[in-house]
């Protein structure tokens, strides 16, 4: 069974360009590949234009995506005027949403959604999962 996660970045100017993303999306799947192999902004500019993805690798060239390796259509990055807007679209749609902002990544973990979403540091997130809390 598959975890579906979000994963995205901020413009400068403030909007938020996103992906969906069908496998491992709990926090030592893509949430440890992001931590560990994308902190360059250029390189996660490149995972999250290159349109929606089966699966993360080490490498965007080792990533599965379902427009560039499948040939499926309507795949590609969907940008939203905020994060705000895009939680309310699309928020619940995920289990987990991965954001990539000028100060690193950050998760949203939406099976603890408690009436307003949440976003923790990603690293910290890893290490608190790995110490059973």
């Amino acid at each position: 069974m598959s975890t579906r996660s979000a994963i995205g970045y901020m413009t400068p100017k403030g909007n938020l360009r996103a992906v969906y993303c069908h496998n491992d999306g709990y926090l030592d799947g893509v949430g440890r590949m992001l931590n560990e192999n994308y902190q360059a902004a250029y390189k996660v500019g490149q995972l999250v234009d290159t349109g929606d993805l089966s699966s993360v690798d080490k490498e965007i060239a080792d990533c599965v995506y379902f427009g560039r390796d499948r040939g499926e259509e309507d795949t590609e990055t969907n940008q939203f005027d905020s994060l705000k807007d895009f939680m309310g679209t699309y928020g619940e749609d995920f289990e987990f949403v991965y954001i990539y902002t000028t100060k690193g990544w950050t998760v949203c973990e939406i099976s603890e959604y408690l009436g307003e979403f949440e976003f923790v540091n990603l690293p910290d997130a890893i290490e608190k999962e790995l110490q059973g809390a």
